[in-house]
């Protein structure tokens, strides 16, 4: 029914399309609205308020150079976690999501406003993007779900309006801020304005509850859509930033981000079609949006218009400084006429969608866009301000206010009420993206054009110090200045006539919208007269009718499936985490050097390259018969006892005082570390068959390249410390993270699990299932075995122990030497220390999402040496680069494919050798054989990458590229080819021999040396 006093729609939505609005006061609505608008004010205020305040900010901490990170750090995270947001508010509750982002956001502008360090600022501004993230995305899923649908057009316009004055008032603030008082409460004014709003919100807002349990509402998480989504994400809006601030589209830091993020995208969307035809779980982004034209065009509508949106309201203020020579300041008021026009515009059209039909009124508003931005192209260039800029103006900023309300009715009629949150999530996302693609462009084209025409008559650093900032036109003479201004003008021009191409194509996208939805029977409807999902079919992406506010249906999940995922949760997550650290302590030492270890200690070096090598001395000669103890004294207690063990060795290393201690903390650091990787492999194996094990193997792995990416970050900011105590900001880097370890060693005695049979986690029929699961595989892992020394010595006379060395040893020689160097390779690039370990991010990011990717595929395919022959191409061309160029872009992207045609190979060796080897006691000791092997070649990669061989380091490369193709590419083709061989020739029966006269139980324990053991290639 509908309850007129509050037109809010209550009752079933199980018989209804129509969701079921909550029933609210309209005083408590305005409330509501109030704590929403300022919400979304700060979040979109905070992209721009810095933008002004760069000088001052860079000036007090002397680190000019890293200023523009104030702006990248924020909107990398503010874009990516856009659509996640929206899907976790399904998950978790709108109301408690969005108060826990609005705490977020409070909590680190203040610690912005505390930062002692650029360093330490950039990273709070990280993480404050991830809180605005949550509060632009879950303000329109709160306008969606809460409002009654012929009303969502208005309140998204009366929402909307802050997008023009944030805008506004971001620039003009931050000057105004940065120059009259402290720069610091930029960000400490965000704290009592979202406090009002979160109060506000907390007291009048209610709670959505679905009646699912947390464990339910878990299992639907699609986590590595989650991951992936922000993987490609930060890559791109990267590139996009980049090109925007100081490089061109062929300058190697963009190309390198800009390839991997659509190579990410695209795996981000095979993921997502994969999700949603054989799962149960809730996907990121449902790849039937694509599949749905209707919600395919919108969204390609508002990327367009996003375009237009950020380019209008981002470079006309810049215009007006560059052209008119004004300031700060009074750019902003002259953008006044735009400013105040777009929210007026937007609650018109919000009124209007009640009186006709939304796709007329989206016609209508993109074509008097396209008008507004080709009016905008034609402004003339001299310096006087000419009168119909006004005019202009206005109707550009009317037209983006009449057409943003449109698409929020479009997306509620075009999909179903369960996918709400995620299809707003998603049209706030492309949004953004085509605002950062449009403004990229035209930044590359300013930069261009300025690049072209000033040459005439002013030198290059004079040129650079326009392009960076527009104040320095004003120290020109007074004819010159004229001339910079022309030129300024022309530029900007043609920024808006390439938009006014944007805007056009736009106008056609919208035509073909109302065409499309008139013949799918949408024309003209309002989430309140919409009778079904028509459209859609009715179905979820596993072809079942679906309900409205029901989940996902399908085929209930087979028992195996539960058990999976049921292990997944309970081991993956923890082991990987260890890991992760394990890797950050192991390779901290190349963040040391940079930060001055090697000068405070008076190391030679040489020195520097032993106290290197003695690591991994010590690691591979204990890590063959850790595997053995692992089994003996039982996972629960084994990785416990060397995290501990190791945590300690590491803080002792941040209280050396010279060469000596230091070479004694690092060889009992590799002792105990020595026991982690190969034993949680062999774990994990006695867990899976062999088909699954591989993208557990690589997730396992993965955290080793986000621990590069990770530290990186973390070391940067620790060494900020340097002074505290008396003690060097190196040795904070090893105390601190040595003490973390501590505490997650102990930790660990409760969150690791011992071996199937005795797992307390799982009930005894799970723990029968698992054994049987293992039998199945022809896996001998399920039998109760104890030692014998006949095991070690089958192992080391199997062909393939060596085999598997060999490639292993390419792999893992390469790993070590990127690792502990990417840091020096950076800074030998010109860049500073904590800009090479905060460039050194990237690569890491990349890696560990190509890692899993490769596990994935290696895992349906069963090919893992294929996998491998491919990937380590990459490396193989990205060393190639970096011993072939001088150039710092070119050397850049070369460290991204570096990174993705190494990393991958790790796990998915591994996987392969132990896919090949049956038994408990010989697998294990096989992978600490192929592992031990591999780690002692740190050895030759610690020594490779001398000082006096900076910056180009071709004695460094040069080894890492003959590992790549010798060690890593050949062995892995000479052993496809044995496999192979060898499979054939069981096929064929010429093995069969090996069985006769032998009984069952001696035929299961041969292994992997039975005839119908089938090798996996």
């Amino acid at each position: 029914m509908v309850d007129d006093k509050s037109s809010r729609i209550v009752g079933d939505s199980t018989t209804s399309s129509v969701p079921i609005v909550p029933n609210i006061s309209s005083n408590r609505l305005h409330v509501i609205i109030a704590g929403l608008w300022l919400c979304l004010f700060l979040s979109a205020l905070d992209t721009t308020i810095v933008t002004t305040a760069l000088i001052k900010i860079s000036s007090d901490f002397d680190a000019l150079e890293q200023a523009t990170w104030l702006i990248t750090a924020y909107l990398l995270t503010y874009n990516s976690f856009l659509m996640i947001t929206a899907k976790l508010s399904d998950v978790w509750g709108l109301k408690s999501l969005l108060l826990l982002c609005a705490s977020v956001f409070l909590i680190f502008s203040m610690a912005c406003g505390g930062a002692q360090t650029m360093t330490q600022l950039i990273v709070f501004r990280a993480f404050q993007g991830i809180g605005g993230s949550g509060l632009y995305s879950l303000t329109f899923v709160c306008i969606m779900k809460m409002i009654v649908p012929e009303k969502i057009g208005f309140y998204s316009g009366v929402i909307s309006s802050v997008f023009a004055l944030a805008n506004l008032l971001g620039p003009l603030l931050g000057g105004i801020i940065a120059d009259r008082a402290s720069w610091r409460w930029i960000f400490f004014m965000n704290g009592p304005i979202i406090g009002i709003a979160m109060a506000m919100l907390f007291f009048s807002m209610p709670a959505f509850d679905d009646g699912r349990t947390n464990l339910q509402r878990i299992q639907q998480l699609d986590i590595y859509g989650g991951i992936l989504s922000v993987c490609w994400h930060i890559p791109l809006i990267f590139a996009f930033q980049e090109v925007g601030v100081s490089h061109s589209w062929g300058s190697g830091i963009v190309i390198g981000p800009l390839v991997a993020g659509i190579a990410l995208m695209v795996l981000f969307g095979l993921y997502e079609f994969w999700i949603t035809s054989r799962e149960q779980r809730a996907a990121i982004f449902p790849i039937h949006f694509l599949r749905n034209t209707p919600m395919a065009l919108t969204l390609l509508s508002q990327f367009l218009l996003g375009s237009a949106f950020y380019v209008v309201f981002v470079q006309l203020p810049q215009r007006f400084q560059g052209v008119n020579f004004t300031s700060a300041e009074r750019a902003g008021i002259l953008l006044l006429p735009a400013t105040v026009v777009t929210p007026i515009g937007a609650m018109a059209s919000g009124l209007a969608v009640k009186k006709a039909p939304v796709e007329i009124i989206l016609v209508c508003s993109t074509a008097i866009v396209c008008v507004g931005t080709g009016l905008l192209g034609s402004l003339p260039t001299y310096s006087r301000l000419w009168p119909g800029l006004y005019g202009y103006e206005i109707i550009a900023g009317i037209a983006l206010g009449l057409a943003s309300p449109p698409y929020f009715v479009l997306v509620a009629t075009s999909i179903q009420e369960k996918d709400i949150a995620v299809g707003t999530g998603a049209l706030n996302m492309v949004r953004t993206l085509g605002g950062c693609v449009a403004v990229a462009i035209c930044s590359a084209i300013h930069r261009e054009h300025l690049d072209k025409k000033l040459s005439d008559f002013l030198s290059p650093e004079e040129i650079r110090g326009m392009q960076s900032s527009t104040s320095t036109i004003a120290r020109l003479p007074a004819d010159v200045r004229d001339r910079v201004g022309i030129v300024f003008g022309g530029s900007y021009n043609r920024q808006f006539q390439v938009t006014l191409a944007f805007t056009g194509l736009n106008v056609v996208v919208a035509v073909i919208l109302a065409m499309v939805r008139k013949r799918s029977g949408l024309f003209g409807l309002t989430p309140k007269r919409k009778e079904g999902n028509e459209f859609m079919e009715a179905k979820d992406g596993h072809g079942e009718a679906a309900a409205p506010n029901q989940e996902t249906s399908g085929k209930q999940l087979p028992k195996d499936k539960a058990l999976l995922r049921k292990l997944d949760l309970r081991l993956i997550p923890w082991l990987s985490f260890l890991y992760l650290i394990s890797f950050l302590d192991r390779t901290n030492i190349g963040n040391a050097k940079v930060d001055g270890l090697q000068e405070d200690l008076n190391m030679t070096n040489s020195q520097y390259n032993s106290s290197l090598t003695i690591f991994f001395v010590s690691y591979s000669v204990f890590e063959p018969l850790t595997n053995v103890l692992l089994k003996k004294l039982r996972p629960s207690i084994f990785l416990p006892l060397i995290m501990i063990w190791w945590g300690i060795c590491m803080t002792c290393m941040g209280l050396v005082h010279n060469y000596a201690g230091l070479m004694t903390a690092r060889w009992w650091l590799g002792c105990a570390e020595a026991g982690l990787f190969p034993g949680v492999n062999y774990y994990l194996s006695c867990w899976y068959k062999r088909s699954e094990f591989g993208i557990r193997a690589a997730i396992f792995f993965s955290a080793a390249a986000l621990a590069g990416s990770f530290g990186g970050l973390l070391a940067a900011g620790i060494a900020q410390m340097g002074g505290v105590g008396g003690k060097p900001g190196w040795a904070w880097i090893f105390i601190l993270e040595g003490l973390a370890t501590i505490f997650v060693g102990i930790a660990s005695y409760w969150m690791v699990h011992d071996f199937p049979a005795e797992a307390t986690f799982l009930s005894p029929d799970d723990r029968a299932r698992v054994l049987r699961r293992l039998r199945a595989d022809k896996q001998a892992s399920a039998a109760h075995e104890d030692f014998q020394i006949k095991y070690f010595w089958q192992s080391l006379k199997d062909w393939k122990t060596l085999m598997f060395s060999i490639i292993y040893m390419g792999a893992d020689g390469s790993l070590y030497a990127f690792s502990l160097f990417l840091p020096s390779i950076l800074a030998g690039m010109g860049y500073t220390s904590t800009t090479a370990n905060l460039l050194s991010v990237p690569p890491y990011a990349v890696a560990a999402v190509v890692t899993v990717l490769v596990g994935y595929i290696a895992d349906r395919t069963q090919q893992r040496g294929y996998c491998n022959m491919g990937v380590s191409l990459f490396g193989i061309v990205g060393f190639a680069m970096l011993l072939g160029s001088g150039n710092p872009n070119v050397q850049y992207a070369g460290t991204f494919l570096g990174a993705i045609g190494i990393y991958p190979t790790i796990a998915n060796t591994i996987s392969w050798a132990a896919n090949n080897v049956e038994g408990v006691y010989k697998r294990g000791v096989t992978l600490g054989c192929v592992i031990g092997w591999g780690n002692i070649n740190g050895v030759v990669s610690s020594n490779i990458y001398r000082s006096r061989d900076k910056p180009r380091y071709f004695l460094g490369h040069g080894v890492v590229l003959a590992y790549l193709t010798l060690w890593l590419l050949g062995g892995s083709i000479v052993t496809r080819f044995l496999l192979a061989w060898e499979n054939k020739k069981r096929r064929q029966g010429a093995r069969d021999v090996w069985i006769e006269g032998k009984s069952e139980k001696e035929i299961e324990e041969m292994g992997d040396q039975r005839p119908d053991f089938l090798y996996t290639l």
